[in-house]
């Protein structure tokens, strides 16, 4: 995205997704991922093993780091998980969004004490409810 477009959407309100990207990774641990995915689906190595066609050994070794799988070995392991490939490089991390918005444009209560400013998600309808009398604002 060229800057200015860049600019143009934060003054418009837009989000930014502020999830590194691959190149912003040092490197992606697929034995780490197996793993998880295995333990999740409540499969010991053996069993997962027997579902793909693949040794016990091979399995440990892609685990524990000391291997890298090769694409075919990573299409038997998805087909035998039940899971896209990609599963094997997805960030357990969920995904920040950070959102611009105008100063003066939230939705804002004033009290004798002080002010309540709509911040956005888990507050919605806060300054609504507080100027209905349904929520009273908190004095620090």
């Amino acid at each position: 995205m060229a800057e200015d477009d860049r600019s143009s959407s934060l003054r418009q309100g837009a989000a930014l997704d502020t999830t590194p990207s691959a190149s912003d990774t040092a490197s992606v641990d697929v034995g780490r991922r197996l793993r998880l995915l295995r333990e999740e689906r409540g499969l010991t190595i053996r069993a997962l093993a027997a579902e793909s066609g693949l040794a016990v050994n091979t399995l440990s070794l892609i685990e524990n780091g000391k291997t890298s799988p090769s694409v075919s070995t990573l299409q038997q392991l998805a087909r035998a998980l039940d899971v896209p490939i990609t599963a094997f490089f997805a960030d357990a991390t969920p995904s920040r969004r950070v959102v611009y918005q105008a100063a003066g444009t939230r939705l804002r209560a004033t009290f004798t004490h002080g002010t309540l400013e709509d911040l956005g998600a888990g507050s919605a309808g806060a300054c609504d409810r507080v100027a209905a009398g349904a929520a009273r604002p908190v004095r620090r």
